[in-house]
């Protein structure tokens, strides 16, 4: 099992905090032409000279997603919204949404002019989800009613910018409504209910979990058209009966193209040492000890024993104190891929002086490998990593941040000096 899992809320179902994603439901139709804005009673057909749409398949293997299919002539959309918190409109947020249809999607939430480090993630590949607080966190995998909430969250925005196509809607009067599915040949989870306008379109959109209850709802405020294709582009959003947020739509890209691994989170992406590919990207800030190991001690199994025994220790020394570690398991390696010294890192920055032996490396960018397994990492894995350092550049050394549960471990380059 690679990475943690959760049962706990998925990130949307704490908007607050986050926004959640959801993932394939619905039964993802064949794709229908869009009805005109303004005459969408009219029963949309396929005419004659309508391409034939492609269907999804299912591979043998459970975890895998469906093969790529079109809906409504598109293989995917990107959504760019600015999101004002109703909690804290002084910090004003953008909300990118991606998706290959049918069963892939991105979310991303920023602070705007935050640093890119600390952007939130959530991911969907196939029946599987993950949650990504920043670059500097573990991902975790969704499970249970975290899986299906956000499952759920994810299909409400994309049946939005979608309607009607992609899903088999049922009319109960004003109302239209579709079951939710976590596998396609699985029983339903919840459902979506539209409330249409006179003109039947939808006036606003929400998400029930099985015993119907109401999850979230998103309110449509106004319509505009782009190449074509209606969409929202004033959102309000509701969650248990409460106003999360208000949301105007800045960007639509029709039939945009990405590769699988965009809705995986970098942890998920394992490498192969020095066959892997290297990755550059951002880092969060991180206050940190580094504690030397022993001579004896510099092999993997001794090092993760003495980093156990290291952070009780530590944890302990810190107690009363306000401060508390990091979970995340850090390790400083030589040029060599060995490990020299554990690296213990603050949850957060102390206020004032920075305690003794401790010292502060700022957020920037990094160069990453990934590793199945902490033995393969070697001197080559090192210098691939230390080419990316620019010229004239004093980075701290290189670190592992050792997976969780047995997953994928990172080692990691920092590109930019310490402060």
């Amino acid at each position: 099992m690679r990475g943690r899992r959760s049962h706990g809320r998925g990130a949307l179902s704490v908007a607050a905090s986050f926004l959640a994603i959801a993932g394939s439901a619905c039964g993802n139709k064949e794709p229908q032409p869009a009805a005109p804005r303004g005459n969408p009673h009219a029963a949309p057909t396929v005419t004659p000279n309508a391409v034939a749409p492609a269907v999804a398949t299912q591979s043998a293997d459970p975890l895998a997603p469906q093969s790529l299919a079109p809906i409504a002539g598109l293989r995917g959309m990107s959504v760019v919204s600015d999101l004002t918190f109703d909690s804290a409109p002084q910090w004003p947020h953008r909300l990118t949404a991606t998706w290959m249809f049918p069963d892939r999607a991105r979310f991303e939430l920023a602070l705007v002019g935050g640093r890119p480090a600390d952007r939130s993630n959530e991911f969907h590949l196939g029946p599987r989800l993950f949650a990504q607080a920043d670059a500097n966190s573990e991902s975790v995998e969704l499970e249970g009613e975290s899986r299906a909430s956000t499952l759920g969250m994810f299909e409400l925005r994309r049946a939005l910018f979608l309607w009607p196509q992609g899903f088999d809607w049922v009319a109960e009067g004003a109302l239209r409504r579709c079951d939710l599915f976590l596998e396609p040949a699985g029983d339903p989870i919840g459902s979506l209910v539209a409330t249409l306008d006179d003109d039947g379109w939808p006036r606003s959109m929400s998400v029930r979990s099985a015993d119907g209850s109401v999850n979230a709802t998103l309110t449509v405020g106004a319509w505009a058209s782009t190449d074509g294709r209606e969409h929202p582009t004033e959102l309000r959003l509701e969650m248990a009966g409460q106003a999360v947020w208000t949301e105007r739509v800045a960007e639509v890209a029709l039939n945009v193209n990405f590769r699988d691994d965009y809705f995986l989170p970098v942890d998920r992406i394992a490498g192969d040492g020095v066959g892997g590919e290297v990755r550059v990207g951002e880092i969060t800030a991180l206050v940190v000890r580094a504690i030397p190991l022993a001579r004896e001690r510099r092999e993997w199994s001794a090092a993760l024993e003495d980093e156990a025994r290291l952070r009780g220790e530590v944890a302990a020394e810190l107690a009363g104190s306000g401060r508390i570690l990091r979970p995340t398991r850090l390790m400083q390696v030589d040029g060599q891929g060995r490990p020299t010294a554990v690296l213990l890192a603050l949850e957060e920055f102390p206020a004032g002086p920075l305690p003794t032996g401790w010292e502060a490396r700022p957020a920037g960018r990094a160069a990453r490998l990934w590793f199945e397994r902490l033995d393969r990492i070697g001197a080559p894995d090192v210098a691939r990593l230390a080419a990316q350092v620019p010229a004239g550049g004093d980075p701290p050394p290189p670190y592992v941040r050792i997976g969780a549960e047995g997953g994928p471990s990172t080692l990691v380059q920092p590109l930019n000096g310490v402060q």
